[in-house]
């Protein structure tokens, strides 16, 4: 039985931060070796989307059971780098929302980045909720939050 988590956002990626780096390799990590999530989805279009790819091709290294997919939008022309997922599949619509949303529904685990819009975070998040019960959806900006809190009480 597979686990799944997708992640999506409009964040730039000269906006993340070492910090957020930090705490979305964790937040990986955990899923992975906590949760036993093993398939990763990702629209691959925003610079956030890319960012966690390319984070999670780096902790495929040393968790070599993960599989990420990618979920392109139907214009799509596959490209030599596609070799690097486990599977592309190619959705019916361009519309980037209807793929995340989707991409929630079929998730256990969905990660938003709130810090740039959180209108699209809040509809995928609502998404999630209400399609599978169990989904667990983690917002950066409250990850990042905790981690400033308990980085000071230290």
């Amino acid at each position: 039985m597979y686990r799944c988590c997708s992640f999506f956002g409009e964040i730039k990626v000269d906006d993340i931060t070492p910090e957020m780096a930090c705490e979305i390799y964790d937040f990986f990590e955990y899923l992975i070796i906590h949760k036993n999530v093993d398939v990763f989805f990702s629209a691959s279009e925003s610079d956030f989307d890319l960012f966690c790819e390319g984070m999670l091709f780096a902790i495929k290294e040393r968790f070599s059971k993960i599989k990420i997919i990618k979920f392109a939008d139907k214009n799509y022309k596959n490209t030599f780098e596609d070799l690097k997922y486990q599977h592309v599949i190619t959705y019916q619509s361009t519309n980037y929302i209807k793929r995340c949303k989707d991409m929630a529904r079929i998730s256990d685990y969905v990660l938003l980045d709130s810090l740039c819009d959180s209108k699209i975070g809040f509809e995928i998040a609502l998404v999630a909720c209400f399609c599978k019960s169990n989904t667990k959806v983690y917002d950066l900006n409250l990850i990042m939050k905790r981690a400033a809190k308990l980085l000071s009480a230290n």
